[in-house]
């Protein structure tokens, strides 16, 4: 998995590539932050279905692994 979920101390949610572990972004203008829990949920459901399941352990809700 390529990307997971982080809980912001605000409470919001924001969408972590595992690599650099920065925010995600998407089309250089667009960072996947500040998102509410079904968001940010709904786009590593969408995520997780581009890769493969062998790619590594799911995260959980709280952004840790499962």
């Amino acid at each position: 998995m390529k990307y997971y979920a982080k809980r912001d101390g605000d409470g919001s949610w924001s969408i972590v590539y595992t690599q650099t572990r920065k925010v995600a972004v998407i089309a250089e203008t667009l960072p996947l932050r500040h998102l509410d829990e079904a968001s940010a949920m709904e786009i590593i459901d969408a995520l997780r279905g581009r890769h493969s399941a062998s790619e590594g352990p799911a995260t959980s809700a709280d952004g840790t692994m499962a």
